[in-house]
């Protein structure tokens, strides 16, 4: 279990610096492309749709191949996609390969989540926020990587060390061995186990409301999150004038406080609870948002993304655990239906953002993200309510 849990980590890393190593190097790649902000939120937004393919699609796979052989088969759709990148292809094929990269990573993060949150029980919220922790430092460490690339005059090098990286962890999950577990991870996992836990306890009224905001939840949340990360730095260039190389340092330093948080995520969720955890950073995230919007301070602006950074942290890993709290016996089914939630909301939003940076100007779309995060903290509101709601059936009806 600890060797799985440590090249999970691993895989998270990877799948860290994937989900930015487009944002990275947007506007240098806009420039060689000749091509506006809009078409650079039309990559992401394809790149994320390919996630949302890969998350859906991964119980399926697990199915057919066992978890495993699903993580070897992403990997390598991984590995090729950023190779193709690298190689600056006419942008119809950028726009073609994007899915794909999408799909890799995406399978990639339903598997491993499914995987720990079943294996670890009541430690699941600690479980998962470790490995969110490698998921941000990943996050944190490649527009560093991008930053110096671009000062060589070579951006497509990222992608060159993302192709590199996914082959090397693509072999740690094929020739490592993990004793015991070795038998589960290459056994496949029918689809039909979960289909029978839905037949068995069939979603109730109020069980099918929670679904449909919990979705809403995620999908809202990495929306917002992928916007962030790959328009913060071209939010600072357009509203005080940074220079390429510091305003590529916004996303350092909100991942720096993403990884700093996760770190006591999990604990500090099981000591608080789940909701109230969750509360904080919502209105957290609209707090430092929108004095992000007010602020005309360089220097405020990057303490405001500093503390959103660190606000947000855990906001992913423990609202999965606690959703599967709430609708217990589909975890599977359910962590890939609510991590696919996000992929659509990372797929939509940051196209919406590329349209708003191209047709409102920055100091409107932050604004925009600020909506974004009131959105987030008004479906918690409801999620906990309906929850509530819930439990006060389940005890009249008992």
């Amino acid at each position: 279990m600890k060797r799985f849990l440590a090249i999970s980590c691993l895989s998270y890393f990877l799948i860290g610096l994937a989900h930015v190593v487009v944002g990275s190097v947007l506007a240098e790649m806009m420039d060689h492309y000749g091509l506006l902000y809009q078409d650079g939120g039309t990559v992401v937004m394809l790149q994320f749709a390919g996630f949302l393919v890969g998350v859906l699609g991964a119980p399926r796979l697990v199915g057919r191949t066992g978890p495993r052989n699903s993580l070897l088969i992403a990997l390598l759709f991984l590995t090729v996609a950023e190779f193709v990148y690298s190689l600056l292809p006419s942008w119809p094929v950028v726009m073609g390969v994007a899915p794909f990269a999408g799909l890799g990573f995406g399978m990639v993060e339903a598997v491993i989540a499914s995987a720990v949150i079943g294996a670890s029980g009541a430690k699941s919220a600690s479980y998962m926020a470790r490995i969110e922790v490698f998921f941000g430092v990943g996050a944190l460490l490649m527009p560093l990587f991008a930053v110096w690339f671009v000062s060589l005059g070579h951006f497509r090098f990222s992608f060159i060390l993302m192709a590199l990286l996914s082959l090397a962890v693509l072999g740690c999950w094929k020739f490592i061995s993990f004793g015991d577990l070795n038998r589960s991870l290459s056994r496949p996992i029918p689809e039909e186990h979960d289909a029978q836990d839905v037949i068995k306890a069939p979603y109730q009224r109020n069980e099918i409301v929670l679904l449909v905001l919990l979705i809403l939840f995620f999908l809202l949340y990495v929306g917002m999150e992928m916007s962030l990360a790959n328009f913060l730095p071209s939010l600072f260039i357009e509203l005080f004038g940074t220079k390429q190389a510091t305003a590529s340092g916004t996303i350092t330093l909100f991942w720096i406080t993403m990884a700093i948080g996760r770190l006591y995520a999990g604990p500090l969720a099981e000591k608080i609870g789940f909701s109230r955890y969750l509360f904080i950073g919502s209105i957290g995230a609209l707090l430092c948002l929108t004095g992000f919007s007010l602020t005309g301070h360089t220097g405020q602006a990057f303490v405001f993304v500093a503390l959103a950074g660190l606000l947000m942290s855990g906001i992913f890993a423990i609202a999965l655990v606690y959703a599967n709290r709430l609708l217990p016996g589909r975890t599977q089914r359910l962590t890939s239906l609510l991590i696919g939630a996000g992929g659509l909301g990372g797929a939509l939003f940051p196209y919406f953002t590329g349209v708003s940076m191209d047709t409102l100007h920055a100091d409107h779309t932050r604004w925009v993200l600020a909506g974004f995060a009131c959105a987030l903290a008004l479906s918690l509101a409801a999620i906990v309510q309906v929850s509530r709601r819930k439990i006060s059936h389940s005890q009249a009806r008992s």
